[in-house]
């Protein structure tokens, strides 16, 4: 539902490659959804095997995808993840994944926050979603990630790291969601942590990532009177 001419030029870029139309394909939704809700239709309409979220401000490099899927059917794993780059206006940060081969101390990253628990820099085997009725939290549009990430993890097989440096995230939109600290974004923040809660303790296996929970609260709370 976008204000401004995105589509046209969405079109425009397209016509620049006929050869990949049909394997494109443009959603203009008639009311605007939020980020969780738009990422569910996009999941319900994907088609592939797997699927990776490019945020609209930040872009990733020419064989990311290739490299990537290379690496995952290689390993047979169900998530492969990247390092990723942040650019400021003027510096430039590397950050190195903690991706750990034992899956338990991988989820464990990710609760903690070490782990950069966002979508942009992984691909992920769309089956995860469908078979473990996985969908993002319609009326969040902040932590919706987080809260569905660990989860992915959890149900994974296998997940891997790639290392090389292929997202770019960029930090010089001073108006998108992640800067913008809103009494509802920290509802939405609370809510996440909260359900993630309930969906590890549901589990057998809840003491093995309790205290990273509890550390991944911590930090999130500290994140909040910062940014106050």
């Amino acid at each position: 539902c976008t204000p401004d001419n995105s589509i046209e030029v969405l079109k425009k870029v397209i016509d620049k490659y006929p050869n990949r139309k049909c394997n494109t394909c443009i959603i203009n939704n008639e009311t605007n959804l939020g980020i969780a809700g738009v990422r569910n239709i996009l999941l319900d309409k994907a088609k592939g095997n797997f699927f990776l979220f490019v945020d609209s401000d930040d872009y990733i490099d020419h064989d990311m995808i290739e490299k990537m899927y290379e690496s995952i059917i290689a390993e047979k794993a169900d998530i492969a993840v990247c390092d990723f780059i942040i650019e400021w206006q003027n510096v430039n940060k590397i950050f190195y994944q903690n991706i750990n081969a034992n899956k338990t101390k991988a989820i464990n990253s990710l609760l903690r926050m070490d782990t950069m628990p966002g979508l942009p820099n992984k691909l992920i085997r769309l089956s995860l979603i469908k078979d473990n009725n996985l969908l993002f939290h319609k009326d969040m549009n902040v932590g919706e990630d987080y809260m569905l990430m660990p989860k992915l993890f959890y149900y994974a097989s296998k997940v891997i790291k790639v290392e090389k440096t292929f997202y770019h995230y960029i930090q010089t939109n001073s108006s998108s969601y992640t800067k913008n600290f809103s009494i509802e974004n920290i509802k939405s923040i609370i809510y996440a942590l909260d359900e993630l809660t309930r969906f590890f303790e549901s589990k057998q296996d809840y003491n093995l990532y309790k205290y990273s929970i509890l550390q991944g609260k911590l930090r999130k709370k500290i994140e909040i009177i910062f940014n106050f």
